[in-house]
């Protein structure tokens, strides 16, 4: 007589399988990566610039954006500038100069060590966690 239909929804959503952490600094972005590179122990090596929009990037550049690939830890941590030309790539992390980004599960319970790391390195302001799930434009840093 009436049976009822079962109705199965399927949720789509993205995944964030990313750490990612603010720095406030006015170090330009080459000092930025050379004091992470030797207070740290990586290997950050600019790579091309984050662009807003694809096709769209200025004359004199973009986001600039380091990475390092830590192959014993099998992670990748990226470096991306927050800040050119007046815009921000996260513009809901206004106190953010630089976006710490590491993809990788090894660092997933090391993350706050990482950071706090990084704050008693000379001309930082703060370094704080940002959760990667509230990030809105979150799709400029999935670039992997």
């Amino acid at each position: 007589m009436g049976e009822k239909i079962r109705k199965n929804t399927l949720h789509v959503g993205l995944e964030t399988d990313f750490l990612l952490g603010g720095i406030a600094t006015p170090l330009r972005d080459y000092r930025m990566a050379w004091s992470l590179n030797r207070y740290l122990g990586i290997d950050l090596e600019r790579i091309e610039d984050v662009e807003l929009s694809p096709g769209h990037l200025p004359e004199n550049g973009g986001f600039s954006r380091f990475r390092a690939i830590e192959e014993m830890d099998k992670a990748t941590i990226y470096l991306i500038s927050n800040r050119f030309s007046g815009k921000l790539l996260l513009p809901g992390q206004r106190n953010a100069d630089y976006l710490l980004l590491v993809y990788g599960s090894w660092y997933a319970d090391k993350f706050p060590d990482l950071l706090a790391s990084i704050r008693p390195l000379p001309n930082i302001q703060t370094v704080f966690p940002i959760e990667p799930q509230t990030v809105s434009r979150r799709l400029n840093l999935l670039f992997e």
